[in-house]
């Protein structure tokens, strides 16, 4: 788990402020990271969308990789 992380996880029962001075997080960074969770999450999604693709074509061409 990160330090961003737990913040989040905590922050119902603690102030942010007061979690990112214990962690020594600019809060800054912790609402940054908060607010780029979108692009990740569709990163992710992405990424795996294209893992799979690139797994259907190696396993379509006998396992050859690269130029043939």
């Amino acid at each position: 788990m990160n330090r961003f992380r737990f913040v989040d996880d905590h922050r119902d029962l603690y102030e942010v402020k007061r979690l990112c001075q214990v962690l020594k997080l600019n809060r800054s960074s912790y609402y940054a990271w908060k607010s780029a969770a979108p692009a990740r999450r569709q990163r992710l999604v992405d990424d795996a969308v294209l893992g799979a693709q690139i797994k259907t074509t190696f396993n379509a061409e006998n396992g050859c990789y690269g130029a043939k």
